[in-house]
């Protein structure tokens, strides 16, 4: 694993790496499968994917499979075991959803710039809001998910 390029993005934990490098060989597979299904497709019923739509599809079906599989394995938090760290956790994650909410809104607003009526705020605000409940559920879901591996392994 050492001599492969994706060792710098992986964490130094053995047992992570081989479960994100179990995860990506999957997505492989299921991604390969579904592009020979594009292929049969386009010839059977002469239904052709553009180039760049089709690159997007992969690219995005990879990064949510690869991430929902990552938080629904419970690996996330190995050091949660113990009912006080799991409230500590809880609460880190309610500050950290929240901090991301504000440091989103920030950047929405530095990049759409000041809006001058109530729908340009909505549009700044309303992906603010569903970004941060998004983040929210799905760090709690990890942290749930984790604790609750931990706690089976001790048992």
């Amino acid at each position: 694993m050492k001599r492969s390029f994706i060792h710098v993005f992986l964490p130094e934990d053995e047992y992570k790496q081989m479960r994100i490098v179990t995860i990506l060989v999957e997505v492989a597979v299921i991604v390969s499968a579904l592009l020979m299904l594009c292929l049969f497709a386009g010839s059977w019923f002469n239904w052709h994917m553009g180039g760049y739509l089709t690159a997007f599809f992969i690219f995005g079906f990879i990064l949510f499979y690869t991430y929902v599989r990552y938080i629904l394995s419970g690996m996330e938090y190995a050091e949660i075991a113990g009912e006080i760290n799991y409230n500590k956790a809880k609460r880190k994650v309610y500050s950290q959803s929240i901090r991301f909410g504000i440091i989103f809104s920030i950047v929405m607003f530095v990049t759409r710039g000041i809006p001058n009526n109530w729908i340009g705020v909505l549009d700044i605000i309303g992906p603010s809001i569903l970004a941060t409940i998004f983040y929210f559920i799905f760090d709690r879901l990890s942290l749930k998910k984790s604790y609750k591996k931990n706690k089976d392994l001790l048992d």
